[in-house]
C-alpha cells in the first residue's frame, strides 16, 4: 500500500460545510440587532418646542462676576446658547456685550 501525502488528501464534508442552524442563527442575531436599533430610533420622543410662535434664544447666565481680578489678568467666560423656538434662530449681527468696570 502506497502512503498517502498531505497534498492528496481530500477534506472531509464536516471540516468545509458549516452547519445549517449556525448560519440561521447568525441571521437571527443580525436580524434582531436591526429590528432593535429600527424600534429604538422610531420610540424616540418628538422634539416639542418651549415656545411656539417663532425663535427663542434662551441663555444659561445672564451675568457673572469674576469677583475681584487684577488688571491686564484674562478672565474667560462660556454662555450657552439654545434656540427654545419653534423656528430657526438667526444671528444677524456680532451679539452686544457689555462690560460694567469697578462694580
Amino acid at each position: 500500500m502506497k502512503p498517502t501525502s498531505a497534498k492528496n488528501k481530500q477534506p472531509t464534508p464536516s471540516n468545509t460545510a458549516r452547519p445549517p442552524y449556525r448560519i440561521a442563527a447568525l441571521i437571527a442575531v443580525v436580524v434582531m440587532a436591526g429590528l432593535a436599533a429600527l424600534a429604538a430610533w422610531l420610540l424616540q420622543p418628538a422634539y416639542a418646542p418651549e415656545y411656539t410662535g417663532g425663535a427663542r434664544l434662551q441663555v444659561d447666565k445672564t451675568a457673572i462676576d469674576f469677583g475681584q481680578v487684577k488688571y491686564d489678568v484674562p478672565v474667560e467666560a462660556v454662555f450657552t446658547l439654545k434656540n427654545i423656538g419653534d423656528a430657526p434662530l438667526r444671528l444677524v449681527r456680532e451679539p452686544v456685550v457689555e462690560l460694567i468696570e469697578g462694580c
